[in-house]
């Protein structure tokens, strides 16, 4: 995953070693601290900005972070901060050109909006421009979302999207026939992109989009839950999101790394929940879940 840079600026580049569950809090704190834009490559982020930006003030937010990220248990692979000093490029196009269309099943396609649609057009085809949210479509668990997502969905059935980034799951919701849609993030950019991505693909009016947590839903319920996380994260939303669904409502989660799931599968039996389906790809797992009420 990554996010667009402006060009045409002389840059000073950050490069960090991380593990895959530490991407998501350092691509956050980057863009806090002024990056205007973010690449991941394997293990290691880079972030970009511009010459005069206080590297010393970077650096010490960094160590900070990771001492608050190793408190968590994430693990911190490499603490080492490398600098360099980059010449202007067309970072836009050289992202471009890593981003393709994606046949994620015969009937979910994703495609930017710069290639043309396939030939024979899917069931459900997804136009993502995923501009500063997180959200492209490539990645293994957006992709194990979208699959466990298209054996849930029904006609008509309400929907929670968390964290919904780019909107690619509400869109694809929303294009499998879902009926009331509510898809939300803390991040507001992210709101705003995925409105944008919904009008694209002629869903807007199916979405009911708001910045926050879902702390801001009273009282309401759901068909089907979507959360591509993290393991603390759905862990800590559990409790609540247990009073948010009905005896046939289903739980579709990922952002938990396979080496996560036994831990997670206890946490689940103490909340209620039972694990009706894992799959996994990579290093990453999904499940469905569903609660069980005594």
């Amino acid at each position: 995953m990554s996010r667009l840079i402006e060009k045409n600026k002389p840059w000073i580049g950050l490069s960090i070693g991380c593990s895959e569950n530490t991407i998501e809090p350092l691509s956050n704190l980057l863009f806090e601290m002024g990056a205007t834009g973010i690449l991941e490559k394997g293990k290691t982020i880079e972030g970009y900005f511009a010459a005069d930006a206080p590297l010393d003030d970077m650096k010490t937010k960094l160590q900070i972070l990771f001492s608050a990220l190793e408190s968590l248990g994430l693990e911190v692979e490499d603490k080492s901060i490398r600098v360099s000093y980059i010449e202007d490029r067309d970072w836009n196009g050289e992202w471009k050109k890593s981003y393709h269309t994606v046949r994620v099943t015969e009937n979910i396609w994703i495609k930017p909006s710069w290639e043309p649609p396939p030939q024979k057009l899917p069931r459900c085809l997804i136009e993502i421009d995923p501009e500063m949210a997180f959200g492209t479509g490539m990645h293994e668990t957006t992709q194990m979302m979208l699959k466990l997502l298209e054996e849930h969905v029904r006609p008509g059935m309400s929907v929670l999207d968390i964290g919904t980034g780019s909107g690619i799951l509400a869109i694809a919701a929303a294009k499998s026939g879902a009926g009331r849609i509510v898809a939300h993030d803390i991040d507001p950019v992210a709101v705003q992109t995925a409105a944008r991505n919904a009008q694209k693909n002629s869903v807007r009016q199916r979405l009911v989009l708001f910045t926050g947590s879902p702390e801001a839903l009273k009282a309401v319920v759901f068909d089907l839950i979507l959360a591509n996380v993290n393991r603390l994260a759905i862990e800590k939303m559990l409790p609540r999101l247990k009073k948010m669904l009905i005896n046939k409502s289903k739980l579709i989660i990922s952002g938990i790394l396979a080496e996560e799931k036994n831990i997670l599968n206890r946490t689940l039996r103490n909340n209620g929940f039972v694990v009706d389906k894992t799959i996994a790809e990579g290093e990453w797992i999904a499940m469905t879940i569903k609660p069980f009420f005594t």
